[in-house]
């Protein structure tokens, strides 16, 4: 083989392994793929982003989960929906300055461990949520938007609770 059909076949092959790593559950897990070159760090919390787009009579949020650590991330699915659908508030709605209220169930189950996503070092994972199956987002309004969700974290030494937070972002309906 030549230098050039080698070196073709190695990037094929750790591109294969790379997405092999960072995607979860199968083709039902989340869009979850490595990051461009954000630096590690050992202790690092994930960083959410979310955008918006807005829908005939819904608000539709991406949020994207990074996990700029140097260790896999483990996060509750229903703290990232893969179905986009929500079970537990997650988010704070606010229009014209109102806070909108989650009108949904909070389904409080015990946990295990098929209830957790892994998110890999490096990767990031995505998945959007209709607002409107839970949040009045109907009438017209400036509304502002953040990922707010209490996660749930169960480990060696024990239980913890942390908020993971996005970005404030605002939709305009008209």
């Amino acid at each position: 083989m030549n230098r050039k059909r080698v070196w073709v076949f190695i990037m094929a092959t750790c591109a294969f392994v790379v997405q092999a790593l960072c995607s979860t559950a199968g083709a039902d897990g989340p869009d979850c793929r490595p990051t461009s070159g954000a630096p590690t760090n050992p202790r690092a919390v994930p960083v959410v982003r979310i955008s918006a787009v807005n829908e005939k009579d819904d608000i539709i949020v991406k949020v994207e989960i990074t996990n700029r650590g140097s260790s896999p991330y483990r996060l509750l699915e229903r703290d990232l929906p893969t179905d986009g659908l929500m079970t537990k508030t997650m988010f704070w709605v606010y229009r014209d300055d109102q806070e909108i209220r989650y009108t949904g169930m909070a389904i409080d189950r015990q946990i295990t461990e098929s209830d957790y996503l892994t998110v890999d070092a490096g990767c990031r994972c995505t998945t959007t949520i209709g607002l409107a199956q839970h949040y009045d987002v109907t009438p017209k309004g400036m509304y502002r938007i953040q990922y707010n969700a209490a996660v749930e974290r169960v480990g060696g030494d024990g239980e913890r609770v942390y908020w993971l937070k996005s970005n404030v972002i605002v939709a305009h309906r008209k």
